[in-house]
């Protein structure tokens, strides 16, 4: 059995939908799901735009579903990027560490900045040693930017990293 509990009306007035809204979307993504996953799809940015919105198959030897397979996206630019300057002080992050006196709110600009930053850092790679560059990480939270670089720049990561983690050894 089922049992649903009561929002309360300070909640209700924060929802970006509300069950009226809600059972609609749903009802229009059973009816035609392929328009109601492209809709949804189009509220974000694409850098080279879909034209497929999925492929199924359920055949015995070949069992797959695919969204968008044909589209591009850059997932850090839709997280972050598109939203500077409109909203570049706006909380993008907030790190708590375990000590409760020990917390961090970063906003989209500042994050870019400290991107900006890293991405310094990755180029001077070359002219300092790298156990500097990792040495100036000063909490928890760099490990996140880095994963937001990596989406950014992609493969030059993997050859930043290949030493420390000796990914060579894997690879070979």
């Amino acid at each position: 059995m089922t049992k649903k509990y009561a929002v309360d009306e300070s909640t209700q007035s924060h929802a970006l939908i509300d069950e009226n809204t809600y059972n609609e979307m749903y009802q229009s993504s059973v009816n035609d799901n392929e328009a109601f996953w492209a809709a949804q799809a189009n509220r974000i940015d694409w850098f080279k735009p879909f034209t497929e919105i999925k492929d199924v198959s359920y055949a015995k030897d070949d069992v797959h579903i695919k969204w968008f397979t044909d589209g591009v996206l850059n997932a850090c630019y839709n997280c972050v990027d598109r939203h500077l300057p409109e909203k570049k002080d706006d909380v993008a992050i907030i790190w708590e560490g375990d000590d409760p006196n020990n917390d961090m709110k970063i906003t989209y600009g500042e994050q870019t900045g400290q991107l900006d930053e890293m991405f310094g850092s990755v180029a001077s790679y070359y002219e300092e040693e790298f156990d500097v560059a990792v040495g100036n990480l000063s909490s928890l939270i760099e490990p996140i930017m880095i994963v937001f670089m990596g989406i950014t720049i992609g493969g030059l990561m993997l050859a930043m990293y290949a030493p420390i983690f000796n990914v060579g050894a894997i690879i070979n």
